[in-house]
């Protein structure tokens, strides 16, 4: 029985194959018929694959389409800040340079300033109203330029006791160091309020003779003042509760003391001294316990005596105005 067999011959090299084969057996090219079947597939697959991904686009674009279509379509802002922006721009352009360069250096001005207030702590919802001596101590010692052992010997000479790094320091107390202060530079305008703890000085200080115009129970043209001028100067206090200097009452030995006390304060000598000279002393002093303390006195502030001091032999109680005069006199010889 005989078959017979459709040969197809190859387009390439021109060798006949039988119509089964996919490949020449000559030259190894597809068949005709398999390629056109290979492309048809090939073709089928892109179309498919070109519709899925316009399914999915059309998917993902409708619920945009559906809300932009249901809102309705708001106002952008963005115009209205870049027409203000522009006509700032242009105003400021319009002005001359000079009056550009004065704004600048204003605004910048301006701007330090408050970066310096917010800095430094200086406003007055950050100030401390009871700051510790370490703090106040390191605010003074920047201020006046002075050490913190000098400061400790300012603060012992105000309060006569030895300062404690965590004390408290009122208002009060740091009026009274100013007063110190005031009395070590012999400035009466020296002023250390306001500062980073207090605001102004509002504090009350007892006033000397001079802070209150004088002494109540004498003229402002009485001698007094020129023969006591050294311990005025000095803003040592001399008179009473009531202001009163009491020139002619003999000079008791608890006043001679405080005078001399606050003396020793200013000239940084140690306070025992001037009470060991006065032991066991009451009541009124005499010519002759005056005499001997201004020459211990002299003695220990180095003060060479050129004439000795000529009192008389007779017992008698010198004044206020005479005691305090001749302490005046021993201020004097010191500053010569």
């Amino acid at each position: 029985m005989s078959e017979s067999v459709t040969k197809a011959s190859c387009a390439k090299c021109g060798r006949s194959n039988p119509a089964a084969a996919k490949f020449c057996g000559g030259c190894g090219t597809l068949t005709e018929e398999v390629a056109r079947a290979e492309n048809s597939i090939k073709n089928l697959h892109l179309e498919i694959k070109a519709k899925r991904v316009s399914k999915t686009s059309q998917t993902e674009s409708e619920p945009a389409v559906i809300q932009k279509s249901a809102q309705p379509e708001e106002i952008s802002p963005a115009p209205a800040k870049s027409a203000a922006s522009r006509r700032v721009n242009n105003l400021f352009r319009r002005l001359p340079v000079y009056w550009r360069r004065k704004l600048a250096i204003g605004l910048s001005a301006s701007l330090s300033v408050l970066i310096v207030i917010f800095l430094s702590g200086l406003m007055p919802e950050n100030r401390m109203a009871d700051p510790r001596w370490l703090d106040f101590r390191v605010f003074l010692s920047r201020s006046f330029e002075l050490s913190h052992a000098e400061l400790d010997q300012i603060f012992s000479e105000t309060f006569s006791a030895l300062p404690d790094p965590a004390q408290v320091v009122n208002q009060q107390q740091a009026a009274r160091i100013e007063q110190t202060l005031k009395t070590l530079f012999q400035q009466p305008d020296l002023s250390i309020f306001p500062n980073p703890f207090f605001d102004s000085n509002t504090a009350r200080v007892p006033k000397t003779a001079l802070d209150a115009g004088g002494f109540s129970d004498i003229p402002s043209a009485h001698p007094v003042y020129n023969a006591l001028q050294p311990l005025l100067e000095l803003r040592i206090s001399l008179a009473d509760k009531k202001n009163r200097i009491r020139p002619y009452e003999p000079m008791s030995w608890a006043d001679w003391q405080n005078a001399v006390d606050q003396l020793f304060k200013l000239l940084a000598i140690d306070p025992d001294m001037s009470k060991s000279l006065a032991v066991q002393r009451h009541g009124y002093m005499s010519n002759i316990d005056l005499r001997n303390y201004i020459e211990h006195l002299r003695e220990k502030l180095f003060i060479k005596s050129r004439k000795p001091l000529v009192w008389s032999q007779e017992t008698a109680y010198p004044g206020r105005l005479e005691a305090f005069a001749a302490l005046a006199a021993v201020i004097t010889e010191l500053n010569r």
